[in-house]
């Protein structure tokens, strides 16, 4: 029921969950669970944000150029990519206390695919670094305008979501 998982009715039991999400978004649902978005300090919160506004980023290109279609998977990826940091471990470790998919888990592994390259271009966009954001646009079949609305979206939406969990 959170504005993370964006449903427009409530649900109470996790069947019901299955059933009115599907197992990716459910899915989805509980991996935003990991994340406590509640801890208090300026880093904990700048770093909330910034890992929602990459997941959301990275799903709203799903589809587009060579981005691949897989939303939810995009998305998973996007927020599990700084869980290191949020949890100061080793990303290796940390992917072996969860369950993902193998594009997820393969992207985040660092292994080349279009996957990996719409990580790459979330991260270019965050570093602001115009020659690695130019490079990334181009590997993805990306054009700025895309690629800028997309983000104040995804900044918007993850500002939303930040201050609706707080």
């Amino acid at each position: 029921n959170s504005p993370g998982v964006g449903l427009q009715r409530e649900i109470g039991e996790i069947s019901q969950a299955l059933l009115v999400l599907g197992r990716e978004r459910f899915h989805r649902w509980l991996s935003l669970m990991l994340f406590d978005f509640n801890r208090s300090g300026y880093h904990e919160s700048v770093l909330n944000e910034q890992v929602l506004a990459r997941a959301r980023f990275m799903e709203m290109l799903a589809g587009q150029g060579s981005v691949p279609a897989e939303a939810d998977q995009l998305f998973m990826t996007g927020l599990f990519s700084l869980l290191d940091v949020m949890m100061d471990q080793p990303l290796s470790d940390v992917l072996k206390q969860v369950s993902l998919p193998e594009p997820v888990t393969a992207a985040l592994k660092k292994e080349p695919g279009p996957m990996r390259d719409a990580l790459l271009l979330a991260i270019a966009v965050e570093s602001g670094n115009t020659d690695e954001m130019a490079a990334a646009a181009l590997q993805c079949g990306l054009d700025a305008t895309v690629i800028t609305s997309t983000m104040i979206e995804a900044l918007a939406w993850a500002q939303q979501a930040s201050s609706a969990a707080g």
